[in-house]
């Protein structure tokens, strides 16, 4: 792991959190009934969203004090938040209707799914 990495691994971190609060502040725009936005997202990780949340803030404090035992240990479910965010595209992308009248809701999604792509890549990198 270089310095390089280290430095851009907060950014991504904070992409994740902040799309998390949003996420949980409003979903998508009303895009997706706010209620089943967050059961389907508690049944599909397995956890409720406040949890993964705090797994992302807690990881977010341990990369800025770059401690990497405590990162492999902490397990955080990035991909499991990468592959949620990819079904719940297609969930948008599967309703043509749907998805022409709310292109913002689902380039909102798009964005979500970068940010846990790029935090699951640096994740990986260090177990």
């Amino acid at each position: 792991m270089d310095d390089k990495e280290f430095e851009e691994a907060p950014y991504a971190c904070r992409g994740v959190r902040r799309s998390l609060e949003e996420f949980l502040m409003g979903g998508v725009d009303g895009l997706i009934p706010q209620g089943w936005l967050v059961q389907n997202f508690r049944d599909k990780l397995g956890m409720p969203l406040e949890n993964v949340l705090g797994k992302v803030r807690l990881l977010e404090n341990l990369i800025e004090k770059r401690d990497l035992a405590s990162i492999e240990g902490l397990n955080p479910p990035i991909d499991e938040l990468v592959n949620y965010y990819d079904n719940l595209i297609g969930l948008v992308q599967s309703n043509d209707e749907r998805s022409k009248r709310n292109k913002k809701s689902l380039n909102t999604i798009l964005s979500w799914r970068n940010a846990a792509g790029q935090l699951a890549q640096f994740v990986c990198r260090i177990e």
